[in-house]
C-alpha cells in the first residue's frame, strides 16, 4: 500500500488559504508531465502575445514584492522597474514601486489617469482665454550687482506685451549672509531697514501692472 499524502499537514505547512482539494489537484498537474507541456505551450503563446508592460500591469492587482513578479513571469528584477517605469510614462500613474521593511514591492493604486482636453468640454471652449504673465526673480536689490536699469527695461517689455501680472519668485533683496560678514562691503544698502526702503522707493511701478512676491521668512 502507498503512502497518503495528508493534505491537511500541506495546507497548514504552506499556510495556504487553498482548500486541501485544490491543493491536491494542484500538485497533481505539477506531477503530469502531460500537463507541464500544455503549461508551457499556454505560456509561450501568453509571452507571445502581450508585452512585459501588460504582463505586469495584470500582475499587481494587489502589493506584490518585485521578487515575486520577476519570478511568476520569468524575468529579472530590474525588468520590472523598468516595466513599471514604461508604465508610468504610458499615464499609469498609479503602479509604484517602493520599499517596506527591506523589500521592493510593486503595486497599482488607481486606473490610468485619464487625459482631459479643453475640447471634451464644449463650454470652456467657448470661454476660453489665453493667460500671459510675466516672472523674474534674484534682483537682489541693496547689493552692487543690482541690475536696476535691467529690471526697468522689464517692466518696460511686460508694458509693451499687454500683460498685467508679474511673479517675483524670490531674492527681492540681497539680504544679510551669515556665513560671508563681509558681504556688506559689496552692498549699497546695508541691512532689513535700508533694503526695504530701496526696493519701496526704487523697485519698478506701473500702471496696470500688478506684482505678486514671494517674500519667504522675515
Amino acid at each position: 500500500m502507498g503512502t497518503q499524502t495528508n493534505w491537511g499537514k500541506v495546507k497548514e505547512h504552506l499556510n495556504s488559504d487553498q482548500s486541501t482539494e485544490a491543493l491536491r489537484s494542484r500538485f497533481r498537474r505539477i506531477s503530469d508531465p502531460n500537463m507541464n507541456r500544455v503549461i508551457k505551450e499556454r505560456y509561450e503563446q501568453y509571452m507571445g502575445r502581450d508585452t512585459l508592460e501588460k504582463r505586469v500591469l495584470a500582475a499587481v492587482k494587489r502589493e506584490t514584492p518585485v521578487s515575486v513578479l520577476s519570478k511568476k513571469l520569468y524575468v529579472e528584477d530590474n525588468d520590472i522597474l523598468l516595466a513599471v517605469a514604461k508604465l508610468q510614462l504610458q499615464g499609469y500613474r498609479g503602479v509604484q514601486t517602493y520599499v517596506k521593511d527591506g523589500v521592493a514591492f510593486v503595486h497599482n493604486t488607481k486606473k490610468m489617469t485619464a487625459t482631459v482636453r479643453r475640447d471634451d468640454f464644449p463650454s470652456a471652449r467657448r470661454s476660453y482665454k489665453p493667460i500671459s504673465f510675466a516672472v523674474v526673480s534674484d534682483t537682489h536689490i541693496g547689493s552692487n550687482q543690482h541690475a536696476g536699469d535691467a529690471l526697468q527695461e522689464f517692466y518696460d517689455i511686460v508694458v509693451g506685451r499687454g500683460i498685467d501680472t508679474v511673479l517675483h519668485a524670490g531674492d527681492i533683496t540681497d539680504g544679510y549672509y551669515t556665513n560671508r560678514p563681509t558681504s556688506i562691503f559689496e552692498q549699497s544698502e546695508v541691512g532689513f531697514t535700508q533694503q526695504l526702503r530701496a526696493v519701496i522707493n526704487n523697485y519698478p511701478k506701473r500702471d496696470g501692472v500688478v506684482t505678486y512676491f514671494i517674500t519667504g521668512k522675515l
